[in-house]
């Protein structure tokens, strides 16, 4: 395994000029972390299922028995004890390998010269910090998605966009994005008004999931929704009207569109 990491890590560096091939690696190499963290997920399981065995051996006792049976058991314990032991080692193996990886490609990728790497990473971020939250789900992390927001490529805004909603606005990973959420409420908000028609309907969408959850940004209340409902776009018009039946119409402030810069 260790090979293949290093190969695809090789391909997707700095020192490869080609931008066709570093995109060919980072994909590969995103892919790879990927299947590891679908394995540390299963090893998850298998770490769980085992300390359940373990809790139930415990809870049934071995107390009373006979000299033999009660050596019976206490090996029986010892060893669900040393696998739970080991699937944990081997979890955590898996989760390092996978951390080692994002290290090893992600700072240099989100920043590549070619917009479809970095919209690459702002999709595929999202999708780790969704499947994996205990690894992935924090401010280390998420600040990558934080930064895109301001990149110079629309279609690359908008997948940060959307990397955000599928990975924070769900009711279990609020607690563990909301310091985020509340350093880049005004950047959310303002996206709206985002020149590319893609980056407006992901950040529309995003505040109606925000919404959905509880946590609307702050300014939301503020936030001048004519623009969006008569928005050229026709996404960004839909966008616009789910939001608009999402929150309080009395509290709306609706003014004239405005032109856009």
């Amino acid at each position: 395994m260790r090979w293949l990491l290093d190969a695809f890590v090789a391909m997707a560096s700095n020192a490869v000029r080609a931008r066709a091939l570093r995109h060919t690696g980072t994909f590969l190499a995103f892919r790879l972390c990927d299947g590891l963290l679908r394995a540390h997920a299963a090893a998850g399981k298998d770490e769980a299922d085992a300390l359940a065995q373990l809790d139930a051996r415990r809870g049934g006792g071995g107390g009373g028995g006979k000299k033999k049976g009660g050596a019976q058991s206490g090996g029986a314990l010892s060893s669900l004890e040393a696998a739970v032991a080991a699937k944990s080692a081997a979890r955590a193996s898996i989760g390092e390998l996978a951390a080692s990886l994002f290290d090893a490609t992600f700072p240099d990728r989100y920043r590549d010269t070619a917009a479809p790497i970095r919209q690459e990473c702002a999709a595929s971020l999202g999708g780790w910090i969704a499947s994996c939250p205990s690894l992935f789900l924090d401010n280390v992390h998420l600040k990558y998605l934080g930064w895109m927001l301001s990149d110079r490529d629309g279609a690359v805004r908008a997948a940060a966009l959307d990397a955000i909603g599928g990975a924070c606005a769900t009711p279990d990973r609020l607690a563990h994005s909301r310091v985020f959420l509340t350093r880049f409420s005004a950047r959310l908000v303002e996206m709206t008004n985002d020149v590319a028609a893609p980056a407006r309907v992901a950040a529309t969408k995003l505040l109606c999931a925000l919404v959905r959850v509880g946590a609307p940004p702050a300014g939301l209340r503020a936030l001048p929704l004519a623009p969006l409902v008569n928005d050229e776009d026709a996404h960004v018009r839909a966008a616009a009207v789910e939001l608009l039946l999402l929150l309080d119409l009395s509290l709306i402030h609706i003014s004239e569109p405005t032109r856009r810069t």
